[in-house]
């Protein structure tokens, strides 16, 4: 080789190495690609009983199969060897490529523990990365084993999974609880039993239950080759009693068995009956002994109990005898006895009944002493000048030492100065009271100028002889100037005509006046009669005024109350729109020690028949509601008689569901809204009389009022024809559930409530009236009234 050939050979070797380094450096720095994931497998169930036919769902992931390897190809499913897959069948595969599910129907072709999917053409594109197989039916061997699920596919990729046969686990048949025997009370309990099959390891629920089923003790126990025994620690059934107890395993439960538990040995005596008053001297009370166990529980030994009974000093207080009252020391106790004790002496006494080796029994009884002395004293109700007054009661008082041992009759008697006998009803002493009142009632014929001695006397138990107090009252005063002896009655009508004549409806504040205060309250009988032809049952108010008609007079009657201490009292009389004539008023009672009632009567004449204002409504004294059909030639306050007749006026903002005052409404509210419902608390009877506001012809529109869902106190705008319950509510039919008509404040209407399905064309409403409504929705009611017309 020549030296040129060399050169060129060297020249090339030196390329070629180049040409590795710079290849082998390129390489280095290629980032590092991670190793293809084999497919995982995984299958559900993966565990099944020997015997079990299944639905399997087979998911293979991390595949990167193309799809012509898929579509019209087989998917291969192999069990392990003893599983068998019917024949012919279908499933659901779920093929996953580019992120998208492609889901179709394959069918399946079964050959013992094989199972052959032919995927139908086009079923999915691109490359496939996960295959999910659903509802692919097989039937697991008859013995337990574990193998592998392998799932092929046709480009040679596959995976398995691990799956497990099992055999079911054995169910419990029956369960047994063995008899019990009766027990003690508090004794321990071994509840036993047992199960079928015997199986080991299985929990029992057992319960202990009282007659009224509720369990006393209950737990759970675990068998032991079918046995279980549940233990009661000594002190847990403590009440005598039929205990049921249960069993249960596994959802069976075991025919239920009976324990009763008896009392125990006695430990002590209690005394189950025994007097809870005091006993006098003398007087037997009942007793009852029981001897019972530690628990309480009535036992059944049989014993001797011995009675003893001392006072606070340990000296006997008493003795004690059987049912046939013979006297006794003691008694035999089987389960219980009873006897009686009569104490002997006054103060507490301690009961005792004792038995060898038991707590024994104790029962304090307080025997009070009866009464050595008695005081009387005599309160006169009224005096003048210190002196007791004619005809007033007198409040006698009879206090002995002691609370009475028992009922006391006393007899009272008393004896005026001149020897006059004052006969007076015997009074009672009630046992367990030092003292006791009654009154003595005096009149002025009999009193006036004398004096009374009063006598009271009884016969304490034991005493030989009565206890006797009296006391003395008196010389008596005239009631001249002490009592009332005249009485005045004046009638004011709310409204008159320019003569002074009362307006038919007008309310009438009727007030009487005495000559001095009332010694006492007094019922002040009232009569109301009138001149018109056609009386009764027209002309008054009878329940707004409070009296009522008696058809035999021909005369409304009732009362008003004159408190003590007062010289007047008022009462208000209303009157309907059909009074006319005279009506005439007539007030009267009885004063203290008179002998004839005193009484004063006055005429009210009524205006005749004429056209009055439009609108006109009584308000009495109290609260009363209102409204307005239209508006008013009046504002609100001077429609009500001014500021000083009224106390408050509200209306309901249902909006905030709260009252409001006068001071928070807005202008057309104050001056009287149409149809809105206020609610006014007036200081007198008021006649409220307006004329509707005459409007300009352009302005003459029937009122509307905005109705809020839930409560709403509104008033109707009745025209004559159109003045029922189902008119004013018209416009918002369908849109309310109830209306109340607010009774005892004013409202004519004598129906009390209404649902919409209740409300008729016979339930009327008046102008003036107001009712709360509940809507169920937002609506409008609209008037039946048109404003007048200017002229």
């Amino acid at each position: 080789m020549s030296a040129q050939t060399l050169a060129k050979s060297f020249k090339k070797a030196r390329r070629a190495v180049a040409v590795v380094a710079v290849l082998a450096l390129l390489v280095a720095l290629l980032p590092a690609l991670p190793a293809l994931a084999a497919p995982a497998l995984t299958v559900s169930p993966s565990t099944v009983n020997t015997d079990d036919s299944s639905s399997f769902n087979l998911s293979l992931t991390g595949l990167n199969t193309p799809a012509d390897k898929i579509n019209a190809s087989n998917i291969t499913v192999t069990f392990p060897n003893g599983f068998s897959i019917p024949t012919s069948s279908t499933v659901q595969v779920t093929a996953t490529s580019g992120g998208s599910p492609y889901v179709f129907q394959a069918s399946v072709t079964g050959s013992s523990n094989v199972a052959t999917i032919a995927v139908p053409d086009k079923s999915v594109p691109g490359t496939v990365s996960d295959l999910t197989i659903s509802g692919l039916q097989a039937t697991a061997p008859s013995t337990a084993a574990t193998g592998n699920v392998a799932v092929a596919l046709a480009d040679g990729t596959s995976a398995t999974a691990a799956i497990t046969v099992q055999t079911p686990p054995q169910g419990v048949t029956n369960v047994t609880i063995n008899s019990l025997s009766p027990v003690a009370a508090g004794q321990a309990v071994a509840v036993t039993g047992s199960i079928s099959p015997s199986l080991g390891g299985k929990t029992v629920a057992v319960a202990i239950k009282d007659s009224n089923g509720i369990p006393v003790v209950s737990g759970n126990v675990t068998t032991v080759a079918g046995a279980f025994e549940f233990d009661v620690s000594a002190g847990t059934l403590t009440r005598v009693g039929s205990y049921t107890v249960t069993a249960t395993c596994d959802g069976v439960s075991a025919t239920q068995q009976t324990l009763q538990v008896n009392s125990a040995s006695a430990s002590k005596l209690v005394f189950t009956a025994a007097p809870t008053a005091p006993l006098l001297k003398g007087q037997a009370g009942d007793f009852t002994v029981q001897a019972q166990d530690q628990y309480g529980n009535a036992a059944t030994d049989s014993l001797t109990a011995y009675l003893t009974a001392v006072d606070g000093s340990g000296k006997a207080a008493g003795y004690f005898t059987n049912s046939s009252g013979s006297t006794v020391s003691s008694v035999t106790v089987s389960g219980s006895a009873s006897f009686k004790f009569t104490p002997t002496v006054a103060g507490s006494v301690t009961v005792t009944a004792a038995a060898s080796g038991l707590t024994s029994a104790t029962q304090t009884v307080s025997v009070p002493a009866a009464p050595a002395s008695a005081t009387l004293s005599l309160t006169p109700v009224l005096t003048s000048g210190g002196s007791p007054v004619a005809g007033t009661d007198i409040t006698a008082t009879l206090t002995t030492d002691v609370a009475a041992d028992q009922n006391y009759t006393v007899t009272v008697g008393g004896t005026w100065s001149d020897g006059t006998p004052m006969t007076l009803p015997t009074v009672t002493l009630p046992a367990g009271k030092n003292s006791v009142s009654f009154t003595i009632n005096t009149t002025s014929v009999a009193a006036a100028g004398k004096a009374l001695t009063v006598t009271a006397s009884f016969r304490p138990s034991g005493a030989s002889s009565d206890i006797t107090a009296s006391a003395s009252i008196g010389p008596f005063a005239a009631a001249t100037g002490v009592v009332p002896s005249s009485v005045s009655l004046n009638l004011v009508p709310a409204a008159t005509d320019a003569s002074g004549n009362a307006l038919p409806g007008s309310p009438i504040t009727a007030t009487l006046t005495t000559d001095v205060a009332a010694d006492k309250d007094y019922t002040v009988n009232v009569e109301v009669t009138s001149s018109m032809a056609s009386w009764a049952g027209s002309g008054i108010d009878a329940s707004a005024s409070g009296l009522t008609w008696n058809g035999a007079s021909s005369k409304y009657t009732g009362s008003v109350t004159l408190p003590k201490g007062q010289k007047s009292v008022s009462f208000v009389i209303t009157t309907t729109s059909s009074a006319s004539g005279t009506l005439t008023v007539t007030v009267s009672f009885t004063p203290t020690g008179a002998a004839t009632p005193i009484s004063d009567n006055k005429p009210i004449n009524f205006a005749t028949a004429a056209e009055g204002p439009a609108f006109s409504r009584a308000l009495l004294p109290g609260w009363n509601v209102i409204s307005v059909p239209v508006k008013l030639s009046k504002s609100l306050p001077d429609l009500l008689g001014g500021a000083d007749k009224f106390e408050a006026i509200y209306f309901f903002d249902t909006a905030s569901n709260s009252y409001k005052l006068y001071s928070q409404m807005t202008t057309e509210q104050q001056y009287g809204q149409p149809m809105l419902g206020y609610l006014v608390k007036m200081k007198q009877a008021v006649m409220a009389q307006a004329d509707y506001l005459r409007v300009p012809a352009t302005q003459a529109v029937p009122p509307t009022l905005a109705l809020k869902q839930g409560w709403n106190l509104v008033g109707p705008s009745a025209s004559a024809d159109a003045n029922t319950l189902s008119d004013m509510l018209a416009s918002v039919n369908g849109k309310y559930s109830s209306v109340i008509n607010p009774q005892g404040l004013g409202n004519q209407a004598t129906w009390q409530a209404r649902t919409q399905a209740g409300v008729g064309d016979t339930d009327t409403v008046s102008n003036g009236d107001a009712y709360w409504v509940y809507m169920t929705a937002d609506g409008t009611l609209a008037g039946l009234l048109t404003p007048p017309v200017q002229q």
